[in-house]
């Protein structure tokens, strides 16, 4: 969903004149609901992450994002946040002055989308900013 986002918010970017800040959320506090989705679906019960495992995480995501802007040939920054995701992603866009999101889903349906909820779409509705969701077709995820 990721590759979509960057396509359509760096395409809208270049076109405005504007850089491209991608935001990732690291959401270390996992409700009780995903907590149950989560093992019902996959078998797992999530666990804490301690702080070396969380640094590396965002060390990587930062990476990737990087990586990333440079092959679709984008100028711009990559930030990394801890935090309930939706949350962190609307704070981190209020310190950038960012006016529009563009923002990736996978478009889930059903129980999975019910239980796990949508965290593009619970941004949509409380950013106080233009709102963009790049939705993956179904045929292909």
């Amino acid at each position: 969903t990721h590759e979509l986002a960057l396509s359509v918010g760096g395409g809208l970017a270049a076109a405005l004149g504007r850089r491209v800040e991608l935001v990732h959320a690291i959401d270390v506090g996992t409700s009780d609901a995903a907590v149950v989705a989560t093992a019902i679906f996959t078998g797992v019960v999530p666990g804490g992450l301690d702080a070396g495992a969380l640094d590396g995480m965002k060390e990587s995501s930062r990476g990737a994002m990087e990586a990333s802007l440079t092959t679709a040939g984008f100028t711009g920054g990559a930030h990394v946040e801890v935090g309930t995701a939706s949350l962190a992603v609307i704070e981190r866009a209020h310190s950038l002055e960012a006016t529009t999101l563009v923002m990736g889903t996978h478009g889930r349906r059903g129980p999975l989308r019910w239980v796990l909820g949508s965290v593009a779409e619970t941004i949509a509705k409380t950013w106080d900013g233009n709102a963009l969701i790049a939705r993956t077709p179904i045929a292909t995820q």
